[in-house]
């Protein structure tokens, strides 16, 4: 990559060739060699013997290179770390073409907890590159001053054609970018049977007040409209959070959405007990939820089942429940998707997602040439035919495995908004905590609306 960084640096090895040219012989005689790699002036490594008095220039000036970014024979390593063993053959077989056409070697492995990140960088021990379960690690990394500004490496107007602008501000702050998105996951997705739309003669509800009037004539017709079941262990109530996300950023936009992300709208505020209304009519509507005692007591991988069978209609759940159609041996053909409709018709078409990103943590020729790589949608076309989301605008529809897939795919890129789950990006005390809890007891009626938000709010850390 021919950058102004790099020519700076052939110029500096330049010098240093010619300074070392013009000493004398004697100079180094009788002094131990030590083997190292080499960068030469057409940006190629070579393995050398140089005396070992001279390493330490070397290494200052930069045309040398020990440890563990090459092997013995001087190819470049790229050490990177993600989140997942079951990801290691898919990346593997997506860098193949890059290894091939630069001669780098891209070595992946995995770790449980990104609690172990944050020790490596303690240790001082980071590797090259590292997948990242969400943004929120990546950018806390950086502000320790762990990683690559990626500004630095690619410019703003080649990131805007591989990413959509949210994308890209959801990683960037105070001009200091820290990762790119890789796979992502799309969690505003309603989910329904086609041929039990097409028998009753429903259409696909365009606006949230087509919604309503068709969970009631899904009533009318003898139906429950939803399924429900949300049981997820410590976790339980996520599935409700989500639905307030979903009802709120469509009703009143994505700047009082990121607001009350900071808690500088309230809880108490009455646009969100407004997002919490409209749950909860939908929640006790009468027939509308089917199992309606047991929301809270049946695991929310089983509402494949009711969906499957017809119980009820409609379920809302990220684009992984695939994954659990396939688990529990049903048809996936028989499912398919639409998008959680607008409340506003006339606003913005938004998306909650979430996913994995790419960091860096050492600005070296091979890891830039490795990023480069990574932001490109073909680099991704394995994980896609697999079945996860690519982000990338250059990725092609085509290669998406099913129709299913291919679906929420368009769906993923159709968004004008894009935002992360609330949930997550507020502190653990209220995301993980007060909410999940205030929207079991909303669902158990042990509480009030009022009396939860109220709670929420004092449960924020101040």
């Amino acid at each position: 990559m021919n950058t102004i960084k790099e020519k700076k640096l052939s110029l500096s090895l330049v010098i240093v060739l010619l300074f070392g040219a013009l000493l004398p012989q004697s100079v180094f005689a009788g002094q131990d060699k030590v083997s190292v790699c080499h960068l030469n002036i057409l940006g190629e490594y070579d393995l050398i013997e140089i005396a070992d008095p001279a390493l330490d220039a070397h290494l200052a000036h930069g045309d040398v290179v020990v440890g563990d970014g090459f092997d013995e024979s001087c190819t470049p390593i790229v050490h990177v770390l993600v989140p997942s063993e079951e990801l290691i053959p898919l990346l593997d077989l997506s860098t193949e073409p890059f290894e091939a056409d630069t001669g780098i070697e891209v070595i992946y492995e995995y770790y449980f907890d990104p609690a172990e990140i944050y020790e490596l960088a303690n240790e001082g021990n980071l590797p090259d590159m590292a997948l990242l379960i969400n943004p929120n690690v990546a950018n806390d990394l950086a502000a320790q001053g762990h990683t690559v500004n990626l500004l630095e490496w690619f410019t703003k107007s080649y990131l805007r054609r591989q990413y959509h602008q949210d994308l890209l501000n959801m990683l960037t702050v105070d001009n200091m970018m820290s990762g790119f998105w890789y796979m992502t996951n799309i969690k505003d997705l309603v989910w329904y049977q086609p041929d039990s739309f097409a028998s009753e003669g429903y259409a696909i509800p365009q606006t949230f007040n087509e919604l309503i009037s068709l969970s009631d004539a899904m009533v009318a017709g003898g139906f429950n409209p939803w399924c429900m079941y949300m049981e997820s262990g410590f976790a339980t109530g996520w599935m409700a959070t989500d639905w307030i996300e979903h009802l709120l950023l469509r009703a009143e936009g994505p700047a009082v959405y990121d607001d009350w992300v900071s808690h500088v709208v309230l809880f108490t505020d009455p646009r969100i007990e407004t997002a919490f209304e409209r749950f909860q009519a939908i929640l006790d509507s009468p027939g509308y939820v089917f199992d309606r005692a047991n929301v809270l007591n049946v695991g929310f991988n089983f509402n494949v089942f009711p969906l499957g069978e017809g119980d009820c209609l409609l379920h809302v759940q990220g684009d992984f429940f695939k994954f659990f159609i396939d688990e529990f041996g049903l048809n996936r053909d028989a499912f398919d998707v639409f998008h959680f409709p607008p409340i506003d018709p006339a606003s913005e078409k938004p998306v909650i997602m979430a996913g994995n990103v790419f960091t860096a943590f050492h600005d070296r020729p091979e890891v830039q040439a490795l990023a480069a790589f990574l932001t490109t949608g073909e680099s991704a076309r394995p994980l896609i035919e697999a079945g996860y989301i690519a982000p990338h605008k250059d990725a092609s529809m085509d290669w998406y495995p099913s129709d299913l897939d291919r679906d929420i795919a368009e769906i993923f890129h159709s968004g004008d908004v894009y935002r992360q789950d609330a949930s997550d990006l507020m502190p653990p005390e209220v995301g993980a905590g007060s909410f999940w809890a205030g929207m079991r007891e909303i669902i158990d009626g042990v509480k009030t609306i009022p009396q939860v938000l109220l709670e929420i709010d004092a449960s924020w850390p101040q």
